[in-house]
């Protein structure tokens, strides 16, 4: 109640600040120095959780402070939020073993408070980066936790976010039909609420659905769509993500200039960010172009500098790719014992972490 009380309060000085013009995140940075203890935690939370797709790592800044705060101030609720938003903050980085470190104490103190809600937020976003990691089924396993807690609820935003992320899982282990119902359904929710930015998301992995069934057209309509979307949130990491998959598209319908361009777009936003998983993807990405265009020398150096990132990450799903990409490199130099060899390991990383696709 006392949060509620306080959030309310701020709501109506960030409101005073915002009607000269400031946006929101310029408003709570004004309002920070004139605040102390619990009001002062609260616009760090805020301001910690704003920059998450902008800068991630101006939210790990204002979570390790909000942290220190909500320790000092003995405020168990505030330590949760502060190490959950400061997870948020390194998996946008790319950085999953620190984000995953981050979100499982988030968990053990969303337990100790016995908040059914934050505990199922908490399994969401563990979710998330076991899938970033390429573990999908133990990414499944905490999706379904989550989805059992807030089913209870009949929080239609929540059940939406659970249905889309449970929808990516059965994508990448090649179960297209569940897939593209668990975003349909996704799709129906986030229409209902206005929900901006889920809905830019949704729009974004029903388009790489249809291009997983090979219908571009539907696949790029729905692409540029998102992009839209994006834009207007100013969601860099989204933005970057709908470049990297308007490439995709046109890669597959034999466009190669117009590929190598959005591809180039997404590993500069993905290198602003510092998003290492970016980093390697756009790499490779753009190394599978050079192929198209029979530049061998700069596909090599493109994709061995892309699987050089995967392997210090940990990405298996990336370095699956990046030795599909090589293969493909070796077949176009007649080298097939070389294309065999890469295709040999990455069937071995598939098989073990049951990637169907």
């Amino acid at each position: 109640m006392r949060y509620f009380l306080l959030l309310i309060i701020l709501f109506f000085l960030i409101s005073s600040f915002e009607s000269n013009g400031n946006t929101e995140i310029d408003s709570l940075e004004n309002l920070l120095p004139k605040v102390e203890g619990e009001q002062k935690l609260t616009v760090l939370d805020k301001l910690a959780y704003k920059y998450r797709l902008k800068q991630p790592e101006k939210t790990i800044e204002y979570g390790n402070q909000a942290l220190q705060l909500a320790k000092t101030l003995n405020n168990l609720r505030g330590t949760q939020n502060a190490l959950s938003v400061i997870g948020l903050g390194y998996k946008y980085l790319g950085n999953y073993d620190d984000a995953l470190t981050f979100q499982k104490k988030a968990l053990q103190k969303a337990e100790q408070i016995g908040d059914e809600k934050l505990v199922a937020l908490e399994y969401n976003r563990i979710g998330i980066i076991y899938k970033r990691l390429g573990l999908y089924s133990t990414a499944l396993e905490y999706y379904i936790k989550a989805l059992t807690i807030r089913e209870k609820s009949n929080n239609k935003r929540s059940i939406a976010t659970l249905y889309n992320n449970i929808g990516n899982i059965y994508r990448r282990k090649g179960d297209l039909d569940l897939a593209l119902e668990y975003y349909f359904k996704t799709l129906k929710i986030q229409k209902e609420i206005d929900d901006k930015e889920g809905y830019a998301y949704i729009l974004n992995n029903i388009g790489n659905l249809y291009s997983d069934l090979e219908i571009f057209d539907k696949a790029l309509d729905y692409h540029k769509q998102s992009l839209k979307e994006k834009e207007e949130l100013g969601n860099r990491y989204g933005i970057a993500s709908s470049y990297k998959n308007i490439g995709e598209v046109y890669l597959n319908i034999g466009k190669p200039e117009k590929a190598l361009e959005c591809f180039e777009i997404f590993l500069k936003i993905s290198k602003d960010m510092n998003d290492m998983d970016g980093i390697a993807a756009g790499l490779s990405d753009i190394g599978r172009t050079y192929i198209k265009f029979k530049n061998f020398s700069k596909a090599a150096k493109y994709l061995q500098e892309s699987i050089k990132i995967t392997e210090d990450i940990g990405d298996k799903t990336g370095i699956i790719n990046s030795y599909i990409s090589f293969s493909e490199l070796y077949i176009q130099l007649n080298e097939y014992k070389e294309a065999l060899d890469f295709l040999k390991k990455s069937l071995v990383l598939a098989k073990g972490e049951n990637l169907l696709e």
